[in-house]
């Protein structure tokens, strides 16, 4: 299993805040309660991504790198 690194982004364009999250690389596991699924064409290859939403607010509200590990 992977590793999954997040970051989190956010931008103020006026008085309108634009948050992205980039994926360094992907979790492949069953999906958590409280979690997201990301649909993915890799290499031709389709894949799954999931991730916590608790994680994935946590990345936003930091603006920084988040490395998650398994679950």
């Amino acid at each position: 299993m992977d590793n999954i690194k997040i970051i989190g982004k956010c931008v103020k364009k006026g008085d309108k805040e634009i948050r992205t999250l980039t994926l360094d690389s992907y979790i492949y596991d069953e999906i958590p309660e409280d979690g997201i699924v990301i649909k993915t064409i890799i290499n031709g290859v389709s894949r799954n991504i999931y991730l916590r939403e608790s994680d994935i607010d946590k990345a936003l509200t930091n603006s920084e790198y988040l490395e998650l590990s398994s679950w």
